[in-house]
């Protein structure tokens, strides 16, 4: 079983982009209020401790936004398409079978992965500046800015359809 450098290139793109997509997700640096105060999709933090959304019977998590729940659902179903996605990369790599290809199944995650965050994302994005009156950088009027996780959720986002045009390549070659 030979396998391809196209095949090696797409597994370390996918690699990398649900890397990015679970710091992203994990992290609470979604929003930044002068390194005071951080939110993120599943914490909100002070300079001395975080406050998960699962804590205290979920006592935060009830007063959230609708808005900042679909996010954080979006998010989460990039994230579990994107798991998915790699778990059937995996076993097309190391499981070849003489008339299946699977690369197609995985580009077809990928590109739900990088529509629901997206979509998640720019959801987050409007509705933050509007009502956190947050912005890309610090000004005068500004509550809080976009932090690093939110940054790295648009790349991972961008990783993810570029990961699923080099998936739907190496598919199509395969029925070439």
């Amino acid at each position: 079983m030979q396998t391809s450098c196209a095949a090696i290139l797409g597994i370390i793109l996918l690699v990398l982009t649900n890397l990015a997509i679970i710091i992203c997700f994990a992290t609470p640096y979604w929003l930044e209020a002068r390194h005071i105060y951080t939110r993120g999709l599943w914490a909100h933090c002070d300079d001395r401790d975080c406050t998960w959304m699962f804590q205290d019977e979920f006592a935060i998590q009830k007063h959230l936004p609708v808005w900042y729940q679909v996010a954080q659902g979006l998010i989460t179903a990039g994230l579990t398409c994107s798991l998915i996605g790699l778990l059937i990369a995996t076993l097309v790599l190391c499981c070849q079978c003489q008339n299946c290809n699977g690369n197609h199944a995985v580009a077809g995650l990928l590109l739900i992965t990088f529509l629901v965050m997206g979509v998640g994302i720019i959801i987050f994005a409007i509705k933050s500046s509007k009502e956190f009156n947050a912005s890309i950088e610090w000004t005068v009027t500004g509550t809080y800015r976009f932090g690093w996780s939110f940054w790295m959720a648009i790349c991972a986002c961008g990783m993810s359809l570029i990961t699923a045009i080099v998936y739907a390549c190496m598919g199509r070659r395969y029925y070439a």
